[in-house]
C-alpha cells in the first residue's frame, strides 16, 4: 500500500513534516518500507513557452526556440518533431542536472546558441520508455513556474508494509484515522464531500433489480445508474494522487472507482450498463461449463465455487476480484452501472488463488472491508462522477442488504487494563484514546467503559484488542521495563556447561563430533556382537553386577530393545540401545572410501526397554572410536586404543575426578586381551577397547580399531571442575627422581601409581610412567616400568636426604606389595 503526503494532508493537519510522518507511522505499528519524493531531480526545472521558432541554419533537423521562461527569454536550440508555437514545455535551465545526472549547461550547436533544454518526460524521469517527442504540458500551466509545483509533483510518498489486522489503513481514510489518534494534538478529519441523500439534480431512471442468490457469500450489494457521462481524462490533481499511490490513470471513470477504494478502502466496480442484459444483477455461484474473458483478456473457466456478478444471461465479473471485458467501460460508454458490495473474503481468496488474479480489489476483499461504509463509498464515487464525468444519478439507490450488520459492544475495565500494561491511566483518558481511534466510547463508570465497535474495525474481536489500541496509543516505549519476580535470569544449568566442557575437552584432543540417528534398523548386522556388551550395559544402567542380571538377560534379550509401534521404515524401527554401532558404521562408510585414519566422538541418548506399559529409561551417553592411528607411544601394537584411554584419562582429568581406575574385563564384541572397564568409587562408568577382530573384518576396518563408551550422567555427578580452588605459585625448588622396576605383567599399571602415591608424603606432587618395555633382558612373565617422581615442599627447600628416605619407602612397598626387583640397585 501506497500513501501520498499531500492526499493524507487534505483529509487532516499532518502534524508534522514529511520525513517525520515515516517515523510517526513507523512506530504507529504502519511499517514504512520506503519513502520517497516524486518530483525528486526536478527541484529546478520550470515550465516555458515557445512562442517562436525558426529553422537552424546549418542542420535541417534542429529548430531555434524562443522560449519565454516567466521572468525572461530564452533560446534554445531543440530537434523533437512535436514542437509548436505556444506549447507549454519544460525547461531546464543552464546549471540545472537532470535525474539521470546530465548538467545543463549554455552551449552552441552547430553555431547557434543554445541557453537550456526542453525536456521530454524520460528524461525527467516521469516515464520509463523513451519518448519521441518532447513533454507537452497542461494549457493552464504559467511559463516561469517550478515544473513539481506546475504539475503537482511536490509531494512524498510512503510504501507501507501492513499487517492483515491494519487492512484498515488501505485507504487514506484508515491512515488520517490512525493519526488523529496517535497525534498528541486535538485534530480533525476533514471528511470527503458525497452526493447528498436528495439531491435536487438526481432523476428517475429505470432501476436495475438486484438479486442475491448466495447471502453468505455476498453480505450487501448496491448498485446506483449513472447516465450521460462523458469518457475523458481525470483531472491532473487525481491523476497524480493515483500515481502516488502506485495505480496507473486510464479514464475518468476508472479512475473515480480506483481513487474512492484508496479514501474508504472500498473496492469499486463500473459496468458499461448497455452491455448488461434484461436490466438485472444476479449474484451468484458460476454454472458448470461458463466462461468469462476478464479485464485482462484471459478466458476463465468457471465453476460452482466461483461467486459471479451476472446479467440474466451470462457472468459480467467475479464477484471482488476482477470484471468482465463484455462490459468494460470504453470510449462509448453512454450509461454506466456503479457496484460497490461486500464479498465472502474465503471465497474471494480462492477464486484469485484459483485463476491466479491478485488484485488491489481482492485484496482488500479478502482482509475484510468496512460493510457499513459501503453506500457511502457509492454516494462518495457518484459526487465525484457528477463533477468529473458530467454524470446524470439516479435518484434511488438500490441497496441489497439482507442482514444488516451491528455495531459490536465490548465492555472495559479500566483496573485490567493497567494491570495487564503496568502502567496507570485514568478512565477519562482511556475513552479518549479509544474515540479517538474511531470507536465509540463511553464512561458508565469510574473503573468501566462501554464501547462500540465501528464497521472499519474487523480485527476487534474482544478486551485485549482494546488493550492492545491503548497500548499503541500510550506509546510502546512509554511503557516501562519491569521483570516479573519470579522471572531469573538466563543461562545454561551446570549439565549444559558440562556438556560444553565435555565437546571442548574431546575436540581438543583432536576427535570430531558426529551425529546418528537414535534409530536402527529391525535387521541390525551388530546385534549378534553387542549381546554380551547389552548385558554389561544394562548391569551399569540399574547400578547391579553383571552376574545378578545374567540368566534372565540371556532370554529377554530381545525384549529390551525398543520397538516402534508404526515405523516409517524398517530401516529406523528400533531404537538404540548403544552409540557404538553408529561410530562403527560411520568409522566403516570412512574406511571404505579409502580415510585411513580418523578419530570421532558422539554424544548422545540411548534407551532400554522397560515393557510396554513403562517408559523406556533413557541415558545419556558418551561414545569415542579411533582408526588408523599412528603414534604407539608402548610400542604394543594398539595404537588406537592407547589414544583412546589417553583421551578418556585427559576428561577425567580436565572435569576432576579423582579415584577412578580400569580393570579387565571381557566383552564379545571387543578383543578379548584388550578391553577395559572404568569405574569410579565401584560405580562402572563404561568400557573401553579393541573391536573384536570379526567386527573389523566384516566391517572393512583398519586393524587395532577401538571404541569407547561412558555414562555421561555418571561423569558429570563425579566431575569436580566446579569447585575452584587455588594455590600459590611455589618459592622453592623441585626434585625429581626416576626409578625403574621389574613388575608382574598382570599388575596393572595404575595400581603401581596408586601404591606409591600411598607409600609417600605430600611432599611427592606428580608421579608418572615414562616408559614400558617387555622383551630382551626382561624374564618372561614380566615387564619393565619406568617412573618419574617430582617431590617438593611449598615451606621450604627440599634436602637430599628427605628425598631419599621417600624413594627408600616407596621401594620397600613396591617390593612388599607386588614383588617388585628395582632395575639398577
Amino acid at each position: 500500500m501506497q500513501i501520498s503526503y499531500n492526499w493524507l494532508n487534505s483529509y487532516i493537519d499532518i502534524p508534522c513534516e514529511p520525513k517525520e510522518l515515516k517515523y510517526f507511522l513507523t512506530m504507529a505499528g504502519l511499517e514504512v518500507e520506503e519513502m520517497f519524493y516524486q518530483g525528486e531531480g526536478l527541484d529546478k526545472i520550470i515550465t516555458g513557452e515557445i512562442i517562436g521558432i525558426k529553422d537552424h541554419e546549418n542542420a535541417d533537423n534542429l529548430k531555434v526556440c524562443q522560449v519565454d521562461c516567466g521572468e525572461n527569454k530564452r533560446q534554445i536550440v531543440c530537434g523533437a518533431s512535436n514542437i509548436a508555437e505556444n506549447l507549454k514545455v519544460a525547461v531546464a535551465l543552464p546549471g540545472s542536472r537532470l535525474p539521470g545526472g546530465l548538467k545543463i549547461e549554455e552551449t552552441e550547436l552547430r553555431g547557434v546558441k543554445s541557453s537550456g533544454m526542453i525536456c521530454s518526460a524520460d528524461e525527467l524521469g516521469l516515464k520509463e520508455e523513451r519518448q519521441s517527442g518532447i513533454m507537452e504540458l497542461p494549457e493552464e500551466v504559467e511559463a516561469g513556474d517550478l515544473l513539481v509545483e506546475a504539475l503537482l509533483l511536490n509531494d512524498y510518498t510512503y510504501k507501507l508494509d501492513l499487517t492483515p489486522n491494519y487492512a484498515r489503513c488501505l485507504g487514506h481514510l484508515g491512515v488520517a484515522r490512525e493519526v488523529r489518534g496517535l497525534s498528541d494534538e486535538t485534530l480533525e478529519i476533514n471528511w470527503p464531500e458525497l452526493l447528498p441523500e436528495d439531491d435536487g439534480k438526481t432523476f428517475q431512471a429505470a432501476t436495475p433489480e438486484v438479486e442475491i442468490q448466495d447471502p453468505d457469500l455476498c453480505q450487501r450489494y448496491t448498485c446506483r445508474l449513472i447516465e450521460d457521462v462523458e469518457i475523458k481524462a481525470s483531472p491532473l490533481w487525481m491523476q497524480r494522487r493515483l500515481e502516488a499511490a502506485g495505480i496507473r490513470p486510464i479514464n475518468n471513470i476508472v479512475d473515480i472507482t480506483n481513487y474512492v477504494m484508496l479514501e474508504y478502502n472500498q473496492p469499486l466496480h463500473a459496468f458499461d450498463y448497455d452491455n448488461i442484459n434484461g436490466r438485472k444483477i444476479i449474484v451468484r455461484r458460476a454454472n458448470p461449463g461458463e466462461r468469462l474473458i476478464t479485464l485482462d483478456d484471459e478466458k476463465r473457466q468457471l465453476t460452482p465455487e466461483v461467486l459471479v456478478i451476472a446479467d440474466r444471461e451470462k457472468p459480467v465479473g467475479l464477484a471482488g476480484v476482477m470484471g468482465g471485458a463484455n462490459t468494460e467501460v470504453t470510449e462509448s460508454t453512454g450509461r454506466v452501472l456503479l457496484e460497490a458490495a461486500s464479498f465472502d473474503a474465503v471465497n474471494v481468496r480462492r477464486t484469485a488463488k484459483k485463476y491466479g488474479l491478485s488484485s488491489e480489489s481482492s485484496h482488500r476483499f479478502e482482509r475484510k472491508i468496512d460493510i457499513t461504509a459501503v453506500a457511502e463509498a457509492s454516494r462518495r464515487a457518484c459526487y465525484l462522477l457528477e463533477r468529473y464525468a458530467g454524470g446524470k444519478i439516479t435518484e434511488e439507490m438500490v441497496d441489497c442488504y439482507p442482514e444488516p450488520c451491528e455495531k459490536k459492544k465490548l465492555q472495559l475495565e479500566t483496573d485490567r487494563v493497567n494491570n495487564f500494561l503496568g502502567v496507570e491511566i485514568a478512565g477519562e483518558e482511556m475513552s479518549d484514546m479509544l474515540t479517538g481511534l474511531g470507536f465509540e466510547a463511553d464512561m458508565k463508570d469510574d473503573s468501566r467503559i462501554a464501547v462500540s465497535i465501528p464497521g472499519f474495525r474487523r480485527d476487534v474481536d474482544g478486551e485485549a484488542d482494546l488493550i492492545e489500541e491503548i497500548a499503541r496509543v500510550y506509546g510502546y516505549n512509554n511503557i516501562p521495563y519491569t521483570r516479573p519476580a519470579s522471572a531469573e535470569p538466563g543461562g545454561r544449568n551446570p549439565e549444559q556447561k558440562a556438556s560444553l566442557k565435555i565437546n571442548r575437552i574431546l575436540r581438543g584432543q583432536g576427535l570430531e563430533e558426529v551425529k546418528n540417528f537414535s534409530l536402527r534398523p529391525k535387521d541390525d548386522n551388530l546385534t549378534d556382537y553387542l549381546q554380551d556388551y547389552y548385558k554389561f550395559y544394562l548391569a551399569v544402567t540399574e547400578g547391579k553386577s553383571r552376574s545378578s542380571r545374567e540368566d534372565s538377560f540371556e532370554s529377554n534379550f530381545k525384549n529390551s530393545i525398543v520397538k516402534l509401534k508404526n515405523p516409517l521404515s524398517q530401516a529406523f524401527s528400533r531404537m538404540r540401545i548403544s552409540l557404538l554401532p553408529g561410530l562403527i558404521e560411520v568409522l566403516s562408510l570412512n574406511s571404505r572410501k579409502q580415510v585411513k585414519d580418523m578419530s570421532i566422538y558422539e554424544t548422545g541418548r540411548v534407551f532400554v526397554s522397560r515393557g510396554e506399559r513403562n517408559r523406556p529409561v533413557e541415558t545419556d551417553k558418551i561414545g569415542l572410536a579411533s582408526m588408523g592411528a599412528a603414534y604407539d607411544p608402548w610400542n604394543l601394537s594398539a595404537p588406537d586404543y592407547f589414544y583412546l584411554k589417553g583421551a578418556v584419562e585427559n576428561l577425567l582429568d580436565k572435569l576432576e575426578i579423582d579415584s577412578w581406575s580400569w580393570q579387565r574385563i571381557k566383552l564379545d564384541i571387543f578383543h578379548p586381551g584388550r578391553v577395559a572397564d572404568l569405574k569410579f568409587k565401584n560405580k562402572r562408568v563404561g568400557v573401553l577397547g579393541e573391536l573384536h577382530p570379526d567386527v573389523i573384518e566384516e566391517f572393512k576396518l583398519p586393524a587395532r580399531t577401538s571404541a569407547v563408551e561412558l555414562d555421561k550422567k555418571l561423569i558429570y555427578q563425579a566431575a569436580g571442575y566446579e569447585k575452584i580452588s587455588y594455590q600459590q605459585i611455589p618459592r622453592f625448588p623441585s626434585i625429581s627422581r626416576d626409578l625403574a622396576l621389574l613388575i608382574s605383567e598382570d599388575i596393572p599399571a595404575r595400581d603401581v601409581i596408586e601404591a606409591v602415591e600411598e607409600a609417600a608424603s605430600d611432599i611427592l606432587i606428580s608421579t608418572e610412567i615414562f616408559d614400558f618395555y617387555q622383551g630382551e633382558q626382561i624374564p618372561e612373565g614380566r615387564k619393565s616400568l619406568a617412573l618419574n617422581m617430582v617431590f617438593q615442599d611449598y615451606n621450604k627447600t627440599l634436602k637430599e636426604e628427605e628425598v631419599e628416605k621417600q624413594v627408600d619407602n616407596i621401594i620397600e612397598v613396591l617390593e612388599d606389595e607386588f614383588q617388585a626387583k628395582i632395575r639398577g640397585k
